[in-house]
């Protein structure tokens, strides 16, 4: 059984509320299944999500690289062209390469400009 109830505000909302207890849990419980499933899901592997993640579990550990990564984004925003930004990296990365996985740092090295 439905019966509608309208919610005041600035914009009256009509809305039908489900009144049967078993359509109710039915709901409640599709809702935490939705909740837990996006809690597991894990980004795809190479989606920025995934690098972001992957960059942080590398960085966080070594404060001289983690300072310098910081630095380089915090300037970030006020960088207007892909070469700024290259020259940034190189400039902010390169005194801690060594401590970059070995493909990071070959990337880093192979930035254009």
């Amino acid at each position: 059984m439905l019966r509608h109830t309208t919610i005041a505000g600035p914009r009256s909302v009509r809305y039908a509320q489900c009144v049967e207890p078993a359509i109710a849990e039915r709901t409640r419980a599709f809702g935490l299944d939705l909740f837990r499933a996006a809690r597991a899901a894990q980004p795809w592997p190479l989606s920025r999500a995934w690098l972001d993640d992957h960059a942080l579990a590398l960085t966080m550990d070594d404060a001289a690289l983690k300072a310098q990564l910081f630095r380089f984004v915090d300037a970030l925003p006020g960088l207007r062209s892909a070469g700024e930004v290259a020259r940034h990296l190189r400039e902010y990365l390169l005194p801690v390469a060594g401590r970059l996985p070995g493909w990071a740092a070959r990337l880093l090295t192979a930035l254009p400009g």
